[in-house]
């Protein structure tokens, strides 16, 4: 493990371990109802990422501070470093009605909004109906789609089966 990473990682351990969390992978998104623990497990176990630890980092900030405002770390070309900036929103519905969309969503995380989804898949009303797909999941939280048991049935099999008719 580089310098940097090291770093990002014992600064996430001392964030999570401050706030009494090390344990809950709730904390970064919302309970979940699906989790594979061992999966969880070998996540924990490898540690994310260093661009991944700084999103985790600042989540696990913002997650105490108000108004709480998403933001994201991105490699800036001309610093040549990671920075902060709010996330921007996209102009989605501009997208090309002839390009596949598969929108998965859920309710249970605090990093979906469902009626922003919803506005969005409205917005998308003169999208090919072939073309768009939108598949949203109750019970699901942020980390079910990765650790959940059932993730290959509820999420990727769909995915892959609506990419297959294209």
């Amino acid at each position: 493990m580089d310098k940097q990473s090291l770093s990002l990682s014992l600064s996430l351990s001392s964030v999570l371990h401050f706030h009494n969390v090390w344990s809950r992978l709730d904390f970064f998104a919302h309970p979940n109802c699906c989790l594979n623990s061992s999966k969880t497990n070998d996540f924990l176990d490898h540690e994310p990422q260093a661009t991944v630890t700084k999103n985790l980092i600042h989540l696990a900030q913002s997650k105490y501070s108000s108004p709480r405002m998403t933001r994201m770390y991105i490699v800036s070309p001309k610093l040549g470093k990671f920075t902060w900036t709010p996330t921007k929103c996209s102009a989605l519905f501009k997208i090309t009605n002839i390009l596949p969309l598969f929108l998965s969503f859920v309710s249970q995380d605090y990093h979906s909004d469902v009626d922003d989804v919803k506005t969005l898949v409205n917005s998308l009303k003169n999208h090919d109906i072939d073309k768009l797909l939108s598949q949203h999941k109750e019970a699901y939280a942020h980390l079910d789609f990765i650790f959940g048991e059932n993730a290959e049935q509820v999420v990727y099999n769909p995915l892959v089966a609506f990419f297959k008719l294209q």
